[in-house]
């Protein structure tokens, strides 16, 4: 539709512009022109040249000379679809223009839910495909002299239109190729496949190779793959949507579907349907493992991680000169510690961690707007609370410091002296760590929100977002726990000690508090089964790859795939693991 447009426009009308309505988000922007022009201006670098600039765009926009086509209202969350055509309402008036494409059936659920249509606007329906239909459409993507084997088959399909006999003066080849082509998903895997470079057209006549219909069906969804791959090109042009940002592998690309695919199907319902046609990213870890399985792996990661973080931490104390004692002493002495907080971390991680498994994403909210009630309470009542907890526990501490010192030296000190400084010290030190640590844990819980399903967002923007609340909490609860335990510990404690309760609380807490650990279950689920060539490390941008491609589609933060015919088809091919390391 975009190529017809651009290709019958005539001077003086409006520029076709494709964009995915995913990419608008009402609240933030309430008017699509707004929208429209930070698009552009993203999207087409020469628009930000000085002599064109913003207000030339937004001239433009305001003027009708842009014609928006957003693609995929069905792919939002339900509960966007109304607000987004509420907005559009908002937004267009006169003699705004747009073209807004969609499913049917989420079209009028759109509808329905806003009650509301979009204003003046013209339905279009896509309606079957004839013969006819699909002869003229496949010699317009055909090049002016197609060759001999697309003209028989051209041919073929004409001489059935005009028969008005299905079975008259048709060949076995050419009957399966319009039985095929009666949908719009046979139409396009014809083309997309048989249009691709290096296409073997000889064998679309081959009546031996596909005796019936469903084997050339399946034999289409078999190349769907490599011929989409070879067909578009990588491109880091944020304009060119339908094409992939990254080179990938077809025979990579193809086994890493098939196992999502099998992941879906897999158990099957009672009825014999598929499990699920949603793939939902948080839902990886649950789906392909077990939770003592997931246990295990968290953590021996986050032992591992420790144990590394604090051998390296004692090496580079102990080449510095800062170990009183002799340099071998101190690395096995650091060896073993290590050892011991990374066990005791891991364990801890490891049983907790199982938690994380059914949790849904979050993302961080750091708007200040009708939210700043809640951060004062919020604040307030955890500092109050590490106030409260420090001083008891700094009391508690003076006086073990004081009784361990008045034992050693109670000559110089009496016992009195020592519990009262003690207690005076431990009391300080106590109300400090509880108050910067109450902060740091009251600020973090105020950061942290569910994801939303009214929000409009992307699997990969859902991702991200989890993904920052994630690092923002750890980073939140690094800096005050690390600061806090380094000090106290450096007065009471040995520097080995020091940096051991540093290396432990700081993880301990960065992994262990808060409601939304999405992200860390989907890395380390991710991190499995990548060793076992069952999916790629950078998952998510894989996924995003194939949405450019078309082989999936995205329904707010779930993908599906773009056909439940394919899903099912890829969720036939056996297991392939590459071969690799042994998995934990």
């Amino acid at each position: 539709m975009l190529l017809y447009l651009i290709k019958a426009r005539v001077p003086d009308e409006p520029v076709p512009v494709l964009l995915p309505i995913a990419g608008w988000d009402p609240i933030r922007h309430p008017r699509l022109q707004d929208w429209l022009a930070e698009r552009l201006l993203a999207d087409h670098p020469a628009l930000r040249a000085a002599e064109i600039g913003p207000t030339v765009v937004q001239a433009l926009i305001a003027e009708g000379q842009i014609l928006a086509v957003l693609d995929g209202l069905d792919e939002l969350p339900p509960p966007s679809r109304a607000h987004v055509l509420k907005a559009l309402n908002r937004s267009l008036g006169g003699d705004n223009q747009l073209i807004l494409t969609s499913r049917t059936t989420e079209y009028a659920d759109a509808v329905t839910a806003a009650g509301d249509v979009l204003t003046s606007a013209a339905v279009l329906e896509a309606q079957p495909l004839s013969t006819a239909d699909v002869a003229d459409y496949l010699q317009r993507a055909l090049p002016p002299t197609p060759g001999p084997v697309w003209s028989r088959v051209l041919t073929g399909l004409r001489s059935r239109s005009q028969s008005g006999d299905p079975a008259s003066g048709a060949t076995t080849a050419s009957k399966a190729i319009a039985d095929v082509t009666t949908t719009a998903l046979g139409l396009w895997l014809l083309r997309t496949v048989y249009t691709a470079p290096g296409a073997n057209l000889t064998e679309l006549l081959d009546t031996d190779r596909f005796p019936t219909t469903a084997a050339l069906h399946a034999h289409l969804l078999d190349q769907l793959i490599p011929a989409l791959i070879s067909s578009r090109p990588p491109s880091s042009n944020p304009a060119e949507s339908f094409r992939p940002r990254r080179q990938r592998d077809p025979n990579d690309a193809r086994r890493w579907l098939s196992y999502l695919a099998r992941l879906l199907t897999h158990p099957r319902n009672p009825d014999r349907t598929p499990r699920t046609r949603d793939l939902a990213w948080w839902r990886i870890a649950q789906d392909s493992t077990t939770p003592t399985r997931f246990g295990v792996s968290a953590g021996l990661t986050s032992g591992i991680a420790a144990a590394c973080t604090l051998w390296i931490l004692v090496l580079t104390l102990s080449l510095t000169n800062d170990f009183p004692s002799g340099l071998w002493r101190t690395l096995w002495g650091g060896l073993v510690f290590a050892l011991v907080i990374g066990v005791s971390l891991g364990g801890f991680i490891g049983s907790s961690s199982t938690g994380w498994i059914p949790e849904e994403p979050g993302f961080a909210d750091l708007s200040l707007r009708n939210r700043g009630g809640l951060l004062i309470r919020t604040l307030g009542k955890n500092t109050m609370g590490g106030v409260a907890a420090g001083f008891g526990m700094g009391l508690f501490c003076g006086a073990l410091v004081a009784l361990s010192g008045w034992h050693s030296d109670h000559a110089a000190n009496g016992l009195l002296s020592q519990i009262i400084l003690g207690l005076m010290v431990g009391s300080i030190l106590g109300v400090v760590a509880g108050l910067v640590l109450g902060f740091g844990v009251g600020l973090t819980k105020w950061l942290e929100n569910p994801a939303s399903a009214e929000q409009v967002s992307t699997p990969l923007s859902n991702w991200r977002s989890d993904r920052t609340l994630n690092l923002i909490r750890m980073i939140t609860l690094t800096l005050a726990v690390g600061l806090l335990t380094w000090l106290l510990a450096k007065i009471v404690l040995k520097p080995e000690a020091a940096i051991g309760a540093v290396v432990g609380l700081v993880l301990a807490s960065g992994l262990r508090l808060g409601k939304h650990h999405a992200w860390m279950a989907y890395v380390i689920a991710i991190r499995r089964l990548a060793r076992r060539g069952d999916l790629p490390h950078d998952l998510m941008h894989f996924l995003d790859d194939a949405h450019r491609l078309g082989l999936l589609r995205a329904v707010g933060p779930i993908y599906q795939f773009r056909h439940a015919e394919l899903q099912d088809h890829l969720a036939t091919y056996p297991s392939q693991q590459r071969q690799g390391p042994s998995d934990p």
